[in-house]
C-alpha cells in the first residue's frame, strides 16, 4: 500500500535520501554508497548499477538485436543512436564542422579524427602564427 501512496518512510543510512521499500533503500546503499554492482551480465564478467544498463549492455554486446532498420536502405543497427548517426549518409549532413578548414563531417568521431591529423595541425600552427604576428 505504501508504494501505492508514494510515502518515502525508508531512509538512507548513508544520506538524506528516503525510498518507499526497504528494497529500494538497501538497493541505493549497496550500490552508491558501498560500490557495489549488483546486476552482473549473463554472458560476460561485466557488472552494472542497474538492470537497464545490463540489459543495454548484453542487447549491443551480445545478443546483438538488430531491431533499429533505417527506413532508405536494408541495413539494420542496435541501438536507435546509431541507426540515427547512419542516416547522415543519407541525408548528406555533415554538422561537425572544423572552422580552421573550413571541413565538414557526418560524425563527431571523424571530426576527433581530423583534429589529430598533420594537415589540420600544420593549418592551426599557421594561423596562430599569423596571430600572434599582428
Amino acid at each position: 500500500m505504501v508504494r501505492h501512496t508514494g510515502e518515502k518512510n525508508f531512509p538512507c543510512t548513508f544520506c538524506d535520501k528516503r525510498f518507499v521499500t526497504k528494497y529500494l533503500v538497501r538497493l541505493h546503499e549497496r550500490v552508491r554508497h558501498m560500490g557495489e554492482q549488483p546486476f552482473k551480465c549473463n554472458f560476460c564478467s561485466k557488472t552494472f548499477f542497474t538492470s537497464s544498463a545490463k540489459s543495454r549492455h548484453e542487447r549491443i554486446r551480445h545478443i546483438r538485436d538488430l531491431s533499429y532498420q533505417c527506413d532508405q536502405c536494408t541495413k539494420r543497427f542496435n541501438t536507435k543512436t546509431c541507426l540515427n548517426k547512419h542516416k547522415f549518409l543519407h541525408t548528406g549532413l555533415k554538422p561537425f564542422d572544423c572552422v580552421i578548414c573550413q571541413i565538414n563531417f557526418a560524425r563527431k568521431a571523424a571530426l576527433r579524427r581530423h583534429f589529430d591529423s598533420v594537415a589540420h595541425l600544420i593549418r592551426a600552427n599557421a594561423i596562430l602564427e599569423i596571430e600572434g604576428e599582428h
